[in-house]
Parts: C-alpha cells; sequence; structure tokens
C-alpha cells in the first residue's frame, strides 16, 4: 500500500569451509613463475579445478605458457579482451569432459559470478587500476595490491559449491596491512568529462563540490578539470559553457579526444581524426606483438596495410572501426545543427552536407 515502509527480504547465502594459505610474496620479477608453481603444488595437494587471479592479460599469457604441457589438464585464459566464445570455453565445462582445468583469470572473475567446478583459488593479491596522472594528462592503470574485501571475494570463489582452499601469495603477516576496501575510483579520476556535462546541466563551478556525492572528490581534481576545458575553449573564465563546450559534450569521447576530432575536421583530416580518436581510447591493437607506440603503424594496421597488418587484434579493430562510424554520425550532426542555426560551418566540415 502507498506510504507503508517496503517489503524486507533476507537470504542467507549457503557457505562451505575454506582453507587459507599464506606461501609468502614472491622474489622480484618472479610473479609470473610463482604463480606458476602455486599452481602446480596446488593441483597436486588438492582436488578440483583450480582458478588463478593474476594482474591482466600479458601475465595470463606469460603463465599459460609456463604450465603448458600439463597431463590430463587443461589451462584456459580468462580476461575481458577474449572473444565471447573463449571466455564461454573457461566459464563452462563441456558435457563429459572430466580433465582438471586450471582457469588464469584477470580480475574480471573477481565478481559474483560462479564458475563451476573451482574448488581452488590461487591468488596473486594483485590488480592493474586506473590512476589519472595530471602531469601527462592520461588515465593509466597501475599494478597495485588488491584490498582486504577484494582478496576475501576472491577466496570466495573456491567455496560456492563445496569446501575449497585458497592459496595467497603474500604473508599472514602483512595482510592486515593491505587496506580493507579498494579506493573509490573517483578518487583517483579525471574529472574533465564530469564537470563540463555539469556545467551544461546547469551546475555553478561553485556548487560542485556541494552536490550529494557519495564519495566527493578534491578540489585539486575539480580545479584540474576547469583549467583543461578552459584551454579547450569549452569554458569561459566565469565557468559557463560555451559552443565549443557544448560542441566536445556531443561525442562520446573525453573532451581532449573529441577537440582532436572537431580541429581534425576543421583542417581536413577528419576521418583519420576519428581513428586516432579511437585508437586511443580503446586497447592496443598491437599489444604484445611490436615495442613502441607509434600511431602512424597502428592507423596503418587498423587499414589494414603495413607490416603489421596480419598481426591486428580484430576484435580491436571491429570496435574501432565501430566508434570511427560513431564519430563521424556525431560530427555531420553537428555540422546540420550549425547550418540549421545560420551558424558559420568550417570550410573543411562544410563537404559532409
Amino acid at each position: 500500500q502507498e506510504g507503508s515502509p517496503a517489503a524486507l527480504v533476507s537470504s542467507a547465502g549457503r557457505s562451505f569451509p575454506l582453507t587459507q594459505k599464506y606461501v609468502g610474496p614472491p622474489a622480484a620479477g618472479e610473479m609470473e613463475r610463482s604463480a606458476a608453481r602455486t599452481v602446480r603444488a596446488a593441483l597436486e595437494e588438492t582436488r578440483g579445478d583450480v582458478l588463478c587471479f593474476l594482474p591482466g592479460a600479458g601475465e595470463i599469457r606469460a603463465v599459460e605458457s609456463m604450465l603448458a604441457g600439463l597431463p590430463q589438464c587443461a589451462v584456459l585464459p580468462l580476461h575481458g579482451s577474449l572473444s565471447v566464445e573463449m571466455q564461454d570455453a573457461a566459464l563452462r565445462r563441456a558435457p563429459g569432459d572430466d580433465a582438471r582445468r586450471v582457469i588464469l583469470a584477470s580480475p574480471v572473475a573477481e565478481s559474483s559470478l560462479t564458475i563451476p567446478g573451482v574448488r581452488v583459488v590461487v591468488d596473486t593479491g594483485l590488480c592493474r587500476s586506473p590512476r589519472f596522472d595530471p602531469a601527462s594528462g592520461l588515465t593509466r592503470l597501475h599494478l597495485t595490491s588488491i584490498s582486504q574485501a577484494s582478496a576475501t571475494q576472491r577466496a570466495g570463489r573456491a567455496a560456492r559449491e563445496g569446501p575449497g582452499s585458497c592459496y595467497r601469495m603474500w604473508s599472514q603477516s602483512t595482510h592486515n596491512q593491505r587496506p580493507e576496501s579498494p579506493l573509490p575510483e573517483i578518487a583517483s579520476a579525471d574529472l574533465t568529462s564530469t564537470v563540463l556535462d555539469l556545467v551544461i546541466w546547469g551546475v555553478q563551478l561553485s556548487e560542485i563540490s556541494e552536490l550529494g556525492w557519495v564519495d566527493a572528490p578534491t578540489v585539486d581534481q575539480q580545479e584540474y578539470a576547469v583549467e583543461v576545458l578552459q584551454g579547450l575553449g569549452a569554458l569561459t573564465k566565469d565557468g559557463l559553457p560555451t559552443s565549443r563546450g557544448r560542441q566536445l559534450a556531443s561525442f562520446p569521447l573525453h573532451p581532449r579526444l573529441a577537440h582532436l576530432v572537431i580541429r581534425g575536421w576543421e583542417l581536413g583530416f577528419g576521418k583519420l581524426a576519428c581513428q586516432v580518436a579511437a585508437l586511443l581510447e580503446e586497447r592496443d591493437i598491437l599489444r604484445g606483438r611490436m615495442p613502441g607506440s607509434d600511431l602512424r603503424i597502428r592507423v596503418d594496421a587498423l587499414n589494414g596495410v603495413g607490416q603489421y597488418a596480419n598481426d591486428r587484434d580484430r576484435g580491436a579493430c571491429q570496435r574501432i572501426g565501430q566508434q570511427v562510424d560513431r564519430l563521424l554520425n556525431t560530427v555531420q550532426s553537428l555540422v546540420s545543427s550549425i547550418g540549421s542555426e545560420g551558424g558559420k560551418v568550417p570550410a573543411a566540415l562544410d563537404g559532409l552536407t
């Protein structure tokens, strides 16, 4: 009935005994080898499938190669850049397949997902977390230790269907030194897009800190975002959105990359600008296949030419191609709106209409 308290439903989750072993930290530069050794030990000492948590795809590939040839055992990778079919192969056991499985997973498997057959977890205690670097203006992934809450979440994967074991690759004495919970992402995030959206919605810069944040950003984060937006011509000195700021906000991109796209069109390099922007926000299409970070080589590979055309990540290239199409459509819509409002369309954009 209207005005009556909402019904409260509670459900006690079923739990099974969990044995935890602290095997100690690996030597410097030996994390992958130590993880492989711990997996082998777990296979000898326990029953059931093994879920090994590693920081990312690079470490997963390294450990996978070290575990190649395990008798009567399938080694399966699980991370976000794999195809849906390969992820399903790790998450679902094929009917009639009795071989033990070793699933080498990124933190994607840390969620409430239950992987059938897993009775053992090997936890490196590491993850890659996004951290914004104001000096470069970029968000980078940093290798960090997981929190106690994340360690508990990971260990729980082993005791979903029955008694399980967890091998932790750090010492028990240092466990309580880990943070209790993960750092809120907003504490280290780039707020440039957020601040631009807020001022377009009518929020004054002085009001941002007064909003009902779950975890409030710092004043330094806000000031940096304002400085970047004013440098891009998106905000006035009084903190009001400009027409260029509204144009930047119309793109599904960070304002810096949106500015790149618009300026590229104005200079007559529209499609190239869209491709560069899409490449910069996607996983490296040549990751692990070539050293360096030359964008020219990646643009060539994206277009199927050059010496690395056959080495590109085709899944990532497909996503980039779809993003390029979206960006082209956004520019065309932007040009149409400028023309319908009687504004002057830059010569390089005029050909689109």
